[in-house]
């Protein structure tokens, strides 16, 4: 993929963190989760595309921004905050991840504010990395 698509990802990522925004004011809470780790993932993918000029399907926030830090710095903050997000992205669409009732039901106001933060702080450094 041509690293000039890098931006493309990038706005994408802003989109969903508007998105889970939205949701959180709705108090949709676990769809607010999922789309917070969507705008991380976006954003880690536009990053990796830019600084290693490089594609992964993968939708691990953590692994993808750990495959970017072999080729610039990345801090420990921000990986553990990708690993916190990666826990939303199939339990907060899913029942069947849970022994009971719908995946909606398992996420609070508190869950979800979390991952907006964290989405908000991975868009952020890449937006400042890409100059977007």
């Amino acid at each position: 993929m041509s690293r000039a698509r890098a931006a493309d990802w990038l706005l994408d990522a802003i989109e969903d963190l508007e998105i889970a925004k939205i949701l959180y004011r709705e108090r949709r809470y676990a769809r607010s989760c999922f789309h917070a780790h969507q705008a991380a993932e976006k954003a880690a993918k536009a990053l990796l595309i830019k600084e290693v000029a490089r594609y992964e399907t993968i939708h691990s926030v953590f692994e993808l921004l750990k495959l970017t830090r072999e080729s610039m710095p990345i801090p420990d903050d921000l990986l553990e905050r990708g690993s916190m997000l990666d826990r939303f992205y199939l339990p907060s669409r899913y029942p069947n991840v849970w022994p009971s009732g719908p995946s909606y039901v398992h996420y609070a106001e508190r869950d979800a504010k979390s991952a907006i933060e964290s989405a908000a702080l991975v868009v952020d450094f890449v937006r400042k990395r890409l100059k977007v």
